[in-house]
């Protein structure tokens, strides 16, 4: 797949949002998106590991910012799973986990942490139709202000993905980044949760299948969502099993179906 946004050589890729990051941050994308890993299925690898090199970027939001550490990784979770939803819909287009799973996402960032945070287009594309059909629930009660009191994140993994295997590694990958999503929703697991998830994306093929254009991929990751990540923004397209799609593409696939609140509040009660 052509990840066109991307020149022939992801290394010399530049980004003017990477420039709004920490030096130090900014520094540590470079000498990351330099090397070549057998992860990723390169050629003269330089014997870096992949997994140590995200772990150290991640290590990089929590050393650099603690406060707001978590909230930015459930914000990457979300712009991942944004990212693998696609591909959940390639092989089940009428499920609405992945609806529900991002949802659920959003509302715990909203209700836990500040609502500010929040790009105005993901309020107004996904959480403010929710609320208002919770809102206009005859069941909703005290489900129409906050929910976090009501999520536990395992207790959702187990409701919404109760399957080890669809028996589809596509599949499978990209139900297991919304997985992850929620588990990073409590803040002890949210990193390994995050590793998980980038696992899925780089190695697996939560976001497409084969072994090419894998570190173009990393290159979107590192000078897309990173900065997206820091500074809780939307990055300017996505990369996705039907390629290269915008925002607008994206959120043009939430629209919230009585079935789907019946189904949310169900899950929160």
């Amino acid at each position: 797949m052509e990840l066109g946004f991307v020149t022939s050589n992801p290394r010399n890729y530049q980004s003017s949002a990477a420039r709004k990051l920490p030096t130090s941050l900014q520094r540590l994308l470079s000498q990351v998106n330099q090397q070549r890993y057998e992860e990723l299925y390169e050629e003269n690898t330089t014997g870096t590991s992949l997994k140590d090199a995200l772990q150290e970027i991640l290590d990089g939001f929590r050393s650099l910012d603690q406060l707001r550490c978590h909230p930015r990784w459930i914000w990457m979770a979300v712009l991942l799973s944004l990212t693998a939803k696609p591909t959940v819909e390639a092989y089940l287009p009428n499920d609405n986990r992945p609806r529900i799973a991002i949802a659920l996402m959003l509302m715990q960032l909203e209700d836990c942490h500040d609502a500010t945070l929040i790009p105005k287009a993901i309020q107004e594309k996904i959480i403010l139709p929710l609320r208002e059909q919770i809102a206009d629930s005859k069941i909703s009660n005290d489900l129409t202000g906050s929910v976090h009191k009501h999520l536990c994140p395992s207790k959702l993994v187990d409701v919404l993905f109760p399957s080890l295997s669809e028996g589809c590694q596509a599949l499978d990958e990209s139900l297991d980044v919304l997985k992850n999503g929620l588990k990073a929703l409590n803040q002890s697991d949210a990193q390994l949760a995050l590793l998980s998830i980038l696992e899925d994306c780089f190695e697996g093929y939560a976001i497409f299948p084969g072994t090419s254009e894998r570190h173009k991929l990393l290159t979107w990751w590192l000078y897309e969502i990173v900065p997206a990540v820091w500074d809780f923004h939307l990055p300017q397209s996505f990369m996705t099993i039907r390629g290269v799609q915008t925002v607008e593409t994206i959120l043009e696939s939430f629209i919230w179906e009585p079935s789907d609140t019946l189904f949310l509040l169900d899950l929160l009660h």
